[in-house]
């Protein structure tokens, strides 16, 4: 579900970022998406597609190790978290994907922020509760 959202994102981000842009009148309008290199030459688009493409991949990769993770220590009847944390995401990501060009994206990025880092974290308590070879070896060390 996670991959199908970044997929569906990812396209519509860039259509929108390439009419935006053929709309916008200098390149300092273009607040949250601006290109890492003004040089000339630059392929303005390109670049501003570039850096979409590198933040959702490397949101959408995080948080799928984070939710793996969770999951190989998580006992079975709560890994409806799982399903949970992913909507989290994607609300996360929707509303950062919508307001690029807006402030108001942080919201949207503090969202994805929390589903990841919540994710991270339950795995680390889950995994030092009942101490760590406990969790990660199927045989006792004594």
């Amino acid at each position: 579900v996670t991959a199908v959202w970044c997929v569906i994102g990812v396209r519509a981000k860039c259509k929108k970022k390439y009419l935006i842009l053929f709309e916008r009148k200098s390149q300092s309008d273009l607040d949250g998406i601006e290109p890492t290199s003004t040089s000339e030459g630059g392929n303005t688009p390109l670049q501003i597609t570039q850096r979409i493409l590198t933040n959702t991949t490397e949101s959408f990769l995080a948080f799928t190790a984070a939710k793996l993770a969770l999951a190989s220590v998580l006992e079975p009847t709560n890994l409806r978290l799982i399903p949970a944390l992913s909507g989290l995401f994607i609300l996360g990501r929707y509303t950062f994907d919508a307001a690029i060009n807006h402030p108001a994206r942080t919201f949207g990025y503090t969202i994805n922020a929390v589903a990841t880092f919540s994710a991270y974290g339950l795995f680390l308590y889950k995994l030092f509760q009942n101490g760590f070879n406990a969790n990660i070896l199927a045989f006792s060390l004594r």
